[in-house]
């Protein structure tokens, strides 16, 4: 399906009437909506979606339609929802970036940092690991920390992109650290964890969508890119053990349009809510094994959690070469 048949198959989806609530309120929920998802399937925001949409079938009768759309760090699954209506009946589910780092990084018509996106709430965190292969001589933080600072020449490193999660937060631990590091960029997480896993890069930050190449023994973890251990991986230490002050928690963000009706996005943060506090939703998202957390934020404390992540990535940014910002 070329992308011109995918919106107008979406678009048509979208026209879909609303459905009846239940008790008292009206919740205007389609019983078949789409989740466009910014990131390939397996990744943190796709993991995220899946739960919720289990929750929603087996609780509520509605049977979401996921699409991943990924590319550009997002921008693609942007620019595709901005075109289809603004009636609940398609909503956006992307990692941080999308707000608080592409507003920095990509060019837009407009000033306003959420580009025609009603932030929702925040459902679910995570947090990377800094991996190398399973051949690779490195074994821990301390001889990965010798061999960058003493290498003739800067250790190669992958990301997702230019001006992905990765990216910025290698930037962050190497300057910290003082490591010499080399920047190459795949097309998302998962292809990045596969060219560590081949050999072609030294080091990467990995999340779940590499963790399938973790259980393969194919990627050797070195650290938790958290404040803290995780406690499913205890032995692994975490990065602000040797770099204090390093936090690479991430987290995700369901949208729908600036424009769509306050009722509807009210119901569906409702539901939301439910979902991530459903036991159903922690064991699928458990079976992840990324230590994906079922959090929730909504209301003012999203938007003030949204405005200090743009000024702490204000300053990562500020750390990449002049031509990728």
């Amino acid at each position: 399906m070329n992308r011109r048949h995918f919106i107008g198959a979406l678009a048509g989806l979208a026209a879909a009437r609303a459905r009846a609530g239940e008790g008292n309120g009206v919740r205007m929920i389609p019983e078949r909506p789409t989740l466009l998802v910014a990131v390939a399937a397996g990744g943190g925001p796709d993991s995220v979606a899946r739960a919720i949409a289990g929750h929603l079938a087996d609780r509520h009768g509605i049977h979401a339609r996921i699409v991943n759309l990924p590319d550009a760090n997002g921008e693609r699954a942007l620019a595709d929802f901005l075109t289809l209506p603004a009636d609940g009946s398609t909503w956006l589910i992307a990692a941080d970036s999308l707000i608080v780092v592409n507003p920095r990084l990509y060019p837009r018509e407009s000033a306003d940092p959420l580009h025609g996106l009603a932030p929702v709430a925040q459902v679910g965190s995570n947090f990377f690991f800094l991996a190398v292969g399973a051949e690779d001589p490195i074994r821990s933080m301390a001889e990965l920390v010798l061999e960058a600072r003493a290498a003739e020449r800067p250790l190669n490193y992958a990301s997702g992109g230019i001006g992905s999660m990765h990216h910025l937060l290698m930037a962050d631990l190497a300057a910290r650290l003082g490591l010499r590091l080399n920047h190459v960029p795949y097309k998302g997480g998962g292809a990045a964890a596969t060219g560590l896993a081949r050999g072609d890069v030294r080091v990467a930050f990995a999340g779940a969508s590499a963790l399938p190449l973790v259980r393969a023994g194919k990627l050797r973890l070195l650290a938790v890119a958290a404040p803290q251990r995780s406690p499913r991986f205890p032995d692994l230490p975490s990065l602000a053990e040797v770099a204090p002050g390093f936090d690479g928690t991430l987290w995700f963000g369901w949208y729908g349009h600036a424009g769509t009706p306050a009722p509807i996005r009210d119901a569906m943060r409702g539901l939301l809510q439910e979902a991530m506090a459903s036991p159903q939703t922690s064991a699928a998202l458990d079976r992840q094994h990324g230590g994906i957390s079922p959090s929730f934020t909504s209301g003012p404390a999203f938007d003030a959690l949204i405005e200090r992540e743009r000024e702490r990535y204000a300053r990562l940014i500020s750390l990449l070469p002049e031509q990728t910002r």
